[in-house]
């Protein structure tokens, strides 16, 4: 593999980096001197697209596919990440699913989906950037939550447990990992219109614009600029920031 050019940023590791939040995160990375690693799942082709505008536009990216939730393949994402070169300064979770259903019929299999999507996997990337980031003294973990783990959504028993768990598990890491110099914080970004929220009912969409302050959705470009600007505070840890209009 190629070893990266990098500007004065560094490299930053984007999981779900071909979804619509992953996506403009990485954008906006770039535009602010990163390298990016973009990492994908299941859409190779929108991470390799992403990685190539990036590069027109004179930045630095690759696409990386691995299945999070698995701990072997996580472990080689990492491996790949590593053999880019520099070290991994920043992380930003965005990777993860959906599968909505009233609780009481709710399946096991479309619990367990989910919560390995969103929390085995933000457990797999705080565990291993963590790692390399505790060794270097310095790094910056996001991870990307929901207002769903905070205030727990009507047919999103799974994707409220799992988001939830994800501020559980960043406010622990921010204890352990935080005398060694490694922050790690939550982003609560709203209601996007991406391709992972295109099967939402337009009445729930409505209903979400009714309670927000503005009266209106951020985009996945507001938001990916705001979680790059995130990404260079050095002096807070353990927060989680809330980007949603709707109170809390």
């Amino acid at each position: 593999m190629v070893r990266a050019e990098v500007g004065g940023a560094g490299l930053a590791l984007v999981t779900g980096g071909s979804g619509g939040v992953g996506g403009a995160v990485c954008t906006a990375l770039a535009g602010v001197g990163y390298a990016v690693a973009v990492h994908y799942h299941a859409h190779a082709e929108r991470a390799a697209a992403g990685a190539e505008a990036i590069r027109a536009a004179g930045g630095s990216a690759w696409p990386l596919g691995a299945d999070l939730a698995a701990s072997g393949a996580a472990e080689a994402l990492f491996a790949e990440v590593d053999r880019l070169g520099p070290p991994l300064t920043v992380v930003v979770h965005c990777a993860g699913t959906i599968a909505d259903r009233r609780v009481e019929i709710l399946s096991e299999p479309e619990w367990d989906g989910v919560i390995a999507s969103n929390l085995t996997s933000a457990f797999q990337v705080v565990r291993l950037a963590g790692r390399r980031m505790a060794r270097r003294r310095d790094g910056h973990i996001l991870l990307v939550s929901s207002i769903g783990g905070v205030q727990g959504r009507f047919g999103q028993a799974n994707y409220a447990s799992a988001k939830a768990g994800e501020i559980g598990l960043a406010k622990a890491a921010a204890r352990e990992l935080g005398p060694r110099n490694v922050r790690v914080n939550v982003v609560i970004p709203g209601f996007l219109e991406t391709p992972m929220t295109a099967a939402v009912p337009e009445h729930a969409k409505q209903a979400a614009r009714a309670q927000n302050c503005l009266g209106r959705f951020s985009t996945v470009a507001e938001v990916g600029r705001a979680i790059a600007l995130l990404a260079t505070l050095r002096d807070c840890s353990g927060q989680l920031f809330n980007l949603d209009s709707r109170i809390l």
